[in-house]
């Protein structure tokens, strides 16, 4: 008899325990739901194309919000190429609000490829001689 009493105890506790991992991943999704606009895209380039001279194409993979730091990023690839993955982090959406930047991405030797430029992070970027494909708004 002790023995179903703590099989039904298991029992109840792996679907309380699915309860809750449901309603994580529901938290998740919403927070997942946020935007990046076309214009933050667009200064996220520039900051790419700012510090890398041999860039073509950015094609933007994914936004995303950290549900445990808050923190939101932006992946992406460079020149069709999947060694050019990579992403940037920043503290709040707002900080994809100005053009006016410059990154360094990792691995440094895989990035350097590219070749880092020297310009600064105020230097006058065309990206009409870069392919950019958007996520969408």
């Amino acid at each position: 008899m002790g023995g179903n009493r703590l099989k039904n105890k298991w029992i109840w506790l792996s679907i309380l325990l699915v309860f809750i991992l449901g309603i994580g991943g529901i938290g998740r999704e919403i927070n997942g739901s946020k935007k990046i606009s076309i214009e933050q895209q667009n200064n996220v380039a520039t900051w790419i194309v700012r510090s890398y001279d041999n860039v073509k194409k950015i094609t933007f993979l994914k936004f995303y919000q950290d549900e445990n730091t808050g923190t939101v990023g932006i992946n992406f690839k460079i020149n069709n190429d999947d060694r050019f993955k990579s992403g940037i982090v920043v503290d709040t959406i707002s900080e994809f609000d100005t053009n006016v930047g410059i990154v360094g991405l990792s691995p440094i030797n895989t990035f350097e490829k590219l070749v880092p430029s020297n310009n600064k992070k105020d230097y006058l970027v065309d990206l009409k001689k870069v392919e950019i494909n958007y996520l969408e708004e």
